[in-house]
């Protein structure tokens, strides 16, 4: 597909999802009807003025509009903690869809992040690939699910660390620490659906960035007096 019926496409489809007609377009543009119309059937190329001020009429990248990325919101400069060392999480999508099904994730990150055209990038089939380790998910949709979640980006990362020495893990099982049987334990918690409450409790506990100290030492007030 040429650029020019890919910006037609893409324009179409905006205008659409917010409501607006030609008309309303040809006057942001101060051009006429017939010139938005051919725009549209990609039989004529904006310029690079126009496609600047229709991204940021449309609120999306200028990369998104020439059809170089899917995803429609560029992501804002930050300083990025992820490495080369770190690779996508899968089970990360399951842990944020709880008792949901892939397609009323899909649905639920359209809504909820105000943005229909998510729906048509995350979408029920591409979420279940990304939970089953099929495909790995870009810095920019990782962003968007971390927006989503009210989590950090890191929350879908997981290292790639090198291979502990023996005497370490010997050490380590020694004080009851085996990480293997605690991630075993997590994903039994996360997968089942009688916790989703506890899990989107634990999510606003970490929003108050309390701490950890802090908040076992809460965890244990609670215990004592529980009775």
């Amino acid at each position: 597909m040429n650029i020019a019926k890919t910006v037609g496409m893409r324009i179409k489809h905006l205008r659409d999802q917010i409501g607006e007609t030609q008309d309303d377009i040809a006057k942001l543009l101060g051009t006429s009807r017939p010139t938005v119309t051919r725009y549209e059937n990609g039989k004529r190329e904006p310029d690079f003025n126009t496609i600047v001020k229709l991204a940021r009429h449309f609120n999306v990248s200028v990369d998104y509009l020439l059809g170089l990325t899917d995803i429609p919101v560029p992501m804002p400069p930050a300083a990025d903690p992820i490495t080369l060392n770190d690779v996508f999480a899968p089970e990360s999508i399951d842990s944020i869809r709880c008792s949901m099904t892939y397609k009323g994730l899909s649905h639920d990150i359209s809504e909820k992040m105000d943005n229909p055209l998510y729906k048509d990038i995350l979408t029920a089939d591409y979420l279940k690939k990304l939970a089953s380790g099929k495909i790995q998910a870009s810095h920019e949709i990782v962003g968007i699910l971390a927006d989503y979640a009210g989590v950090d980006s890191s929350f879908f990362y997981k290292s790639n660390t090198p291979e502990v020495p023996e005497e370490d893990c010997a050490e380590t099982a020694a004080h009851g620490e085996s990480g293997s049987v605690l991630d075993d334990k997590l994903k039994a918690f996360i997968s089942d659906a009688e916790n989703v409450e506890y899990i989107k409790f634990a999510m606003s506990l970490k929003g108050l960035n309390m701490g950890h100290e802090k908040l076992s030492h809460l965890n244990k007030s609670l215990l004592k007096n529980r009775k």
